[in-house]
């Protein structure tokens, strides 16, 4: 089942960070159900739109957009630049990083809000079971 991401998080091994916006084919059970259902995932109706750097598929252009801004430098690589450019991030491009995940939480908390109503504590009225 094809689902997208309503703000950053992780999923299992294979998405260890999915941006917002970000569609990914997933397995249907119990764990996915609960997901769709708090709202963290939507079920991905539209056909996705894909990015040309590193081929992550997105729900639209808008997110995609955002995605080519806040995970992909645009400009050149110098000549002997480790392969990981991660090690060789400086402070100020962490923070920049730190900061745009920030502002995407910052934009789902307000936009697309989690359906907490819909957890298995609300649903039984904050009741503890016994055990």
């Amino acid at each position: 089942m094809k689902v997208w991401a309503s703000r950053p998080f992780g999923y299992g091994d294979r998405y260890p960070m999915l941006d917002p916006g970000q569609v990914i084919e997933a397995e249907p059970n119990q764990k996915l159900d609960q997901m769709l259902r708090l709202g963290l995932f939507k079920k991905a109706e539209t056909k996705p739109v894909q990015c040309g750097k590193c081929g992550a598929e997105f729900v639209d252009d808008g997110y995609l957009n955002r995605h080519g801004r806040n995970n992909h430098d645009m400009t050149y690589v110098e000549a002997g630049r480790r392969e990981n450019p991660e090690a060789d991030m400086s402070t100020a491009e962490e923070l920049g990083r730190l900061r745009a995940l920030e502002a995407a939480d910052e934009f789902a908390e307000r936009n697309i809000p989690l359906n907490l109503e819909k957890t298995k504590a609300s649903r039984e009225g904050g009741r503890r079971a016994s055990r």
